[in-house]
């Protein structure tokens, strides 16, 4: 998008913060009933719904003595059990039993844990986790917002607003370039998710030994993504700060102005 005299200048990096912030809060509160939902689905289902939202308090506490017949079942002589509980003001919306074995062999320590959807009333349950739920609503928010209305209810309290380069005068942008947009923010994580489900598919089983989480090879990767992260976020922040639209926007073909 060029600049022309008269037009609207772009957004600057402080108002997109602040819209950032302010939208954050607002997805809190749409969050809020959706949690309540499913703390009522953990107790009604006896754990087979469950979810953290992310507006839980999480509280654990060690288990000397583990439910019977867990699947797959855990050794005798684990090292550490921790019964772990989120609730949203007294209301419990997600339970989970850890177990932990570590011990000294050739030199090196080895640990391996088992890890149980636990019901109300703490037997194990098969539990369908529903904690991805906060993302897709927040996702759905931003793109919902920004199609009909151009701006989040943020960027409208911070007078900004997402236009479509094509046509910077029609109110909202079309679905197609408001997803690819929020999809296209993402592009530097990425690498992260994809090491994220490796490790996970790998190390993350039970019984398997997680002290493999130190090595080398966990480390290097690790810090190759958070590179990897660190710059993109950099490379969005050095754009705005310039009022030039970050590769994001770009890539949608959209732009964020200011309204006033």
């Amino acid at each position: 998008m060029t600049s022309t005299e008269g037009a609207p200048a772009r957004a600057g990096f402080w108002r997109r913060v602040g819209a950032l912030l302010i939208d954050s809060i607002v997805a809190a509160i749409l969050l809020v009933p959706i949690q309540v939902l499913i703390a009522v689905l953990f107790l009604q289902t006896n754990g087979a719904v469950q979810g953290n939202l992310g507006l839980t308090f999480l509280s654990c506490e060690p288990v000397n003595q583990l439910p019977q017949t867990l699947e797959p079942s855990s050794p005798a002589d684990f090292t550490l059990s921790v019964d772990c509980t989120a609730s949203f003001f007294g209301l419990n919306a997600w339970r989970a039993l850890t177990v932990v074995k570590s011990g000294q062999g050739d030199g090196t320590t080895s640990m391996s844990s088992w890890h149980y959807s636990l019901g109300p009333d703490g037997r194990q349950v098969d539990a369908f986790d529903v904690s991805w739920v906060g993302a897709l609503v927040f996702l759905a928010y931003l793109v919902l917002m920004e199609t009909r209305r151009g701006a989040t209810i943020g960027k409208q309290a911070l007078n900004i607003r997402t236009v479509d380069v094509q046509s910077t005068s029609t109110v909202g942008i079309p679905l197609r370039k408001a997803v690819t947009r929020q999809l296209a923010m993402m592009i530097g994580v990425i690498p992260a998710f994809i090491a994220a489900f490796w490790w996970e598919n790998s190390l993350f089983v039970d019984g398997a030994d997680v002290s493999e989480m130190l090595s080398a090879g966990y480390i290097v990767t690790t810090a190759i993504t958070s590179l990897i992260q660190i710059a993109w976020l950099i490379w969005i922040i050095v754009s705005v700060s310039k009022k030039r639209d970050p590769i994001y926007d770009r890539i949608a073909g959209t732009s964020v102005l200011r309204t006033r």
